[in-house]
């Protein structure tokens, strides 16, 4: 038997392929977008600890330590934007990576109650296409899950670093 190529890999992991693909794809997605929205942010910062510290000198801002805690408020929604997208794939993937595994496995027994006889082969087919279904849910879960809390870990420095820019330009 040779090697499979990942369309025909995608085609044994049965119909739950088609949603891990779409969630490996939005996977990508949003690294690639948070990782330049990240960049650029870092460029700013300065600036945009200066536009903070400004708001918070202004009269009717009140309290400036308030006033520096709500520009932080609004930079950590900008900064934390599409990271739930991350952390749901990261927590549904393998539900659906496991529902893959029990079509596969049902599949494997319909065929070998259709067979009517213990030949391996016959259930093949199933458990290929369960276990090439958790393969690409795992795939898709732990990059997910990895990044998702590496760009968290990386806001809340970001924010922390914001705030001290915010707070040395007061």
């Amino acid at each position: 038997m040779g090697e499979m190529t990942v369309w025909q890999m995608l085609l044994k992991g049965g119909p739950t392929m088609l949603i891990l693909l779409a969630c490996s794809v939005l996977v990508v997605a949003v690294s690639l977008e948070r990782w330049w929205a990240f960049r650029e942010f870092d460029r700013s910062l300065p600036v945009k600890g200066a536009e903070i510290a400004e708001a918070a000198r202004h009269p009717s801002a009140g309290d400036w330590r308030e006033a520096v805690a709500h520009g932080v408020d609004r930079a950590r929604l900008s900064l934390e934007r599409w990271l739930g997208v991350l952390g749901t794939i990261g927590a549904v993937a393998p539900f659906i990576c496991l529902f893959g595994t029990v079509l596969g496995v049902m599949r494997a027994f319909r065929d070998l109650a259709a067979a009517g006889m213990g030949n391996p082969t016959i259930v093949a087919a199933g458990i290929a296409e369960a276990i090439v279904a958790t393969a690409a849910g795992l795939a898709v879960a732990i990059p997910a899950v990895v990044l998702y809390n590496y760009f968290t870990h990386r806001a809340e420095r970001t924010l922390a670093l914001l705030e001290d820019e915010a707070l040395l330009g007061r």
